[in-house]
Formats: structure tokens, C-alpha cells, sequence
């Protein structure tokens, strides 16, 4: 017979090998008085127990109500006066509760009851843009933003507020700035100086006096020479034979910012060909003249070609030792609007359709010395309202020059005078043309005294003696 079991209590159970009458039936039948006697005994031990869901009377529980004597009832208040360890009696709007080692008592926050580097930036309002936290105004109270409201300014407390602005000069120490702190551009270089372009710059004494220089003329105490070479050049300060000008013109402008008190101003000329010459539009300051020469010894080596050669238009200017050629129609000697040349010791030149010499608005052309006549031109002494006066000199003619026009011509009241002269050689033209009044005078030397081989004329009251 198979004996089984429950898993907890043990009650016999009925199995399949088992005869169901004789082995099984009296099993169940144990099984079921063993039941019946576990369930007997759990209903009297259940007698005396209460329900599962039940209440208590505060009475039925020993000890509760005495030991709830004296006790506040559930949901009671307590106030701050009442407790002990507390005295918030002088409590304010702000203030948090701080204890000082024996009570609690109110309090603000103050700095040290902050750990250190506690307060990241997330936890600070946040601020305007381009500004600083602090307080403007010179009194103690909140802060607020500083603001930067233009670019290119400086926090800086004016008129006891602090705010953003530029500097202005009341600003800086006395002292404080030097020239090694400036920058090379915020002062005046010689050149800006010197031109009067250093606008909103630094003059330094040294500038100051450069420019005050530039703009006074020096006063000479002795002649004076400036030097110039078809190899020079113009940036030069042709004060020296090793850097002279280039050209003739520049020269002149040098000359005219002088003041000559009673001294000559030289202008030497290397040996060589100058296509520009040089034209002088007002007189020097002083009673001083300017001299233009070339190579007294062999006044050949130095020519000067070009339209208009050596022009005096008001001022004094002496032409010597060089030849000239005129271009284009034009003169080799002009003087003008009161303007006088003196010239010796010259060669003149071919000049095509145009004058070796002339004058017009009171201009004058005076020979100071010998010269030779070495080209052909129009005219070789032509006046319209001025003088030319070659009286007494010696005056060379080379290769028979022809003067399409005439030798001379004066006219509009002009007077021409080459009276004691001598000529050696000859030329072909007329000699000589007198008209509206004007004057030619050789001194009694006769009607074939001028160069030339076909009569002079005079008309319209001119006179020729």
C-alpha cells in the first residue's frame, strides 16, 4: 500500500495502487477526523479574539487616558513666544533664523555666512548688455548697470558718478604723456610740417622751427650759388655741384624764396644741352640780381634750346656765357611787364620764326658786354613798348646769319639803341624797321650801320638817327 500525504499537515491521501475498500476508504475516513480536530481546536482559540476591523474605547486601553494627561490635542499651535531656545522679539521683514550658540534670534545674510565661491553666475540677475554691476551715484545703496553706451569709451568717475565716456584733457596729469608714448603718426613729420599740412598733429620745437623756417625767407649775407647739371635732379637742394637741380626752373624757385638783402644769386650751369629754360614771374626780395651762367671760357658748351629761353616778367635777371636757341617761334631773351635782362658774353642761336631779343610792356634788354650772333631768326632785336640797348658793345655775326624780318624793329613808342657798336661779319635782310613813333638810334652811324643787305624803313612818325 502507497502511504501519501499533504505538504503541511500530513493528511492521509488515496493513491492509485492502492485498493480503493480495504486500503484507501479507512484512510480518508482517518483523514477526515484529523481535520475535523484541526478546525475544533482553531474555533476555540478563536473565541476570545476581537475582529478584524474593530474599535477601541479610550478607556479599554490600559494606562492611555493617564498617560494623555496634560498632553495638547492633535492639530494645536504652538506660538514663537512659547518656545524655549527662541527670541525672534525683534524680528524684521528679510531677516531668516540664525542660531548664535545659546538661542535662535533673526537676522540678515551677511557675507560670512556665505562659504566661499558658494555663488556660481547662474544665481546673479541677469544684466544689460555692455555694462558693469555697481553704484553710479557717490552714496551708499543697491547697485545697478553701468552701461557702455557708445563704443570707444572709458569708465571714469566725473563730478563724483561713475559712468562710461571719453577722455577729455582736465583728465590727464600733468606730465603724463611724453613723446616716447605717442605714436609716430600723431606727430608732424619735417614734410608735413614744412608744407602746412599737419592738421590735428604734434609740433615738436624741432618741427615748429622747421616750419617757421619754411615759411621765412632766408637772408643772405653773401652771394649765394645754386648749381645745375642735365644728370641733376630737382629733389635735389642744388646747393652743391655734386646735387644740383635739373632744371633751370627749379633753380629760379630756389632763388625766389630768398631775401638777397644786396647780394647776387648764381645760377651755374654745367656744360651740356637743357631743353627747358627759365622764366622769371616776379623780382627777388631785395636789391639783389639773379645771374644765370654757363661756361665763361667756352659759352658753346652750354646751350639751352627751347621756345622761350630766358623770360623776365618783372623781375631782374643777367644771362652769361652760354647760347641760346629759340623753338617753335619764340624768343631767346623776353623781358616783359617792367621786367629787365642784362646778357654778355652769349652766343645767339638759330630761332626759327621767332627774336634773339625782345621787350613789350616796359620790358628792357641791356648788353653788358660783348656777344655773337650765330643763328638766323625773324628778328634779332624786336621792341613793342620797351627798350632794348646794346650801345658800345662788339658784336660778332658767324656764317652770314639771315634775318627774315628784320635786324631790328621798334615800335609802340619803343626805343632801340645800338649806337657804338661794332660789328664784325655780316648778315642778309633788312636792317632795320621804325614805326608808331618809336626810335632807333646808332648814334649818326648811318642807314647801312646795322647788319643786313637791303634798306631799313621807317613810318608812322617812328625815327631812325
Amino acid at each position: 500500500m502507497l502511504d501519501l500525504r499533504t505538504d503541511n499537515l500530513g493528511y492521509l491521501l488515496p493513491a492509485k495502487t492502492n485498493l480503493m475498500r480495504s486500503e484507501d476508504v479507512p484512510r480518508l475516513i482517518e483523514s477526515l477526523k484529523m481535520i475535523d480536530a484541526d478546525i475544533a481546536e482553531i474555533i476555540t482559540g478563536m473565541v476570545l479574539l476581537a475582529p478584524l476591523h474593530h474599535s477601541h474605547e479610550m478607556a479599554d486601553i490600559v494606562g492611555l487616558v493617564n498617560a494623555l494627561v496634560g498632553k495638547s490635542s492633535v492639530g494645536h499651535n504652538h506660538g514663537i513666544g512659547t518656545l524655549t531656545g527662541v527670541d525672534f522679539s525683534s524680528a524684521t521683514s528679510g531677516q531668516w533664523a540664525k542660531f548664535n550658540g545659546t538661542l535662535w534670534i533673526p537676522a540678515f545674510i551677511v557675507a560670512a555666512d556665505l562659504a566661499d565661491k558658494i555663488i556660481s553666475n547662474a544665481k546673479l540677475r541677469d544684466s544689460v548688455a555692455l555694462s558693469l554691476i555697481g553704484r553710479a551715484a557717490s552714496s551708499t545703496g543697491s547697485p545697478a548697470d553701468i552701461v557702455a553706451a557708445a563704443n570707444d569709451t572709458f569708465l571714469r568717475r566725473v563730478g563724483d558718478a561713475l559712468g562710461f565716456g571719453q577722455l577729455t584733457i582736465g583728465m590727464v596729469p600733468d606730465s603724463l604723456l611724453t613723446f616716447v608714448k605717442l605714436a609716430s603718426a600723431a606727430i608732424a613729420s619735417q614734410a608735413e610740417a614744412e608744407a602746412g599740412s599737419a592738421t590735428n598733429k604734434l609740433m615738436t620745437p624741432e618741427r615748429t622751427g622747421q616750419a617757421i623756417a619754411k615759411r621765412t625767407r632766408e637772408l643772405l649775407t653773401g652771394d649765394r650759388t645754386f648749381y645745375v647739371s642735365t644728370s641733376g635732379n630737382d629733389a635735389n637742394d642744388g646747393l652743391t655741384s655734386g646735387a644740383p637741380f635739373l632744371t633751370i626752373q627749379a633753380a629760379i624757385a630756389a632763388a625766389l624764396k630768398l631775401d638777397t638783402s644786396v647780394y647776387t644769386v648764381i645760377i651755374q650751369l654745367a656744360d651740356g644741352t637743357y631743353t627747358a629754360g627759365g622764366i622769371m614771374r616776379a623780382p627777388l626780395i631785395g636789391s639783389g640780381r639773379l645771374r644765370i651762367q654757363g661756361n665763361n671760357a667756352t659759352p658753346g658748351n652750354v646751350i639751352v634750346t627751347a621756345d622761350a629761353c630766358f623770360a623776365s616778367e618783372g623781375g631782374r635777371l643777367e644771362i652769361r656765357d652760354l647760347e641760346m636757341r629759340a623753338t617753335s617761334a619764340g624768343n631767346c631773351l623776353a623781358a616783359s611787364n617792367s621786367g629787365t635782362l642784362w646778357f654778355r658774353n652769349v652766343r645767339f642761336g638759330a630761332s626759327a620764326g621767332g627774336a634773339h631779343m625782345n621787350v613789350s610792356s616796359d620790358g628792357k634788354v641791356l648788353a653788358e658786354g660783348a656777344y655773337s650772333i650765330v643763328g638766323a631768326a625773324a628778328y634779332h632785336a624786336v621792341a613793342y613798348g620797351g627798350l632794348i640797348n646794346c650801345q658800345s658793345q662788339a658784336i660778332t655775326l658767324a656764317g652770314t646769319p639771315a634775318f627774315s624780318s628784320a635786324f631790328a624793329l621798334s615800335s609802340l613808342l619803343s626805343t632801340v639803341v645800338f649806337g657804338g657798336c661794332t660789328f664784325t661779319g655780316s648778315a642778309t635782310g633788312k636792317r632795320y624797321q621804325g614805326e608808331t613813333n618809336s626810335l632807333i638810334t646808332v648814334w649818326g652811324g648811318g642807314s647801312s650801320f646795322l647788319p643786313g643787305n637791303s634798306a631799313g624803313t621807317s613810318a608812322t612818325g617812328a625815327q631812325y638817327i
